[in-house]
């Protein structure tokens, strides 16, 4: 299905929460995952800390968009 009105935060992966409106936009109307996923890995600059790599962190980023997008077009 289609989304409209898209805004998407994420949290956890630097001091603050972070938006991107790339990733709006990819998902805005009928969502195209890889473009979301490819704006994750351009435009968050996700930080390591004492139990998470960076790379961790925005691996677990898209699997968490890839699953409320899958359950927001259900």
């Amino acid at each position: 299905g289609a989304l409209s009105d898209v805004r998407t935060a994420f949290f956890g992966l630097s001091d603050r929460p972070m938006r991107l409106l790339t990733i709006d936009a990819a998902l805005a109307g009928e969502p195209d995952l890889t473009s979301a996923r490819t704006a994750l890995d351009i435009g968050l600059p996700a930080q390591p800390d004492l139990y998470h790599t960076s790379a961790t962190k925005l691996h677990l980023a898209k699997v968490l968009l890839e699953r409320a997008v899958a359950r927001l077009t259900c």
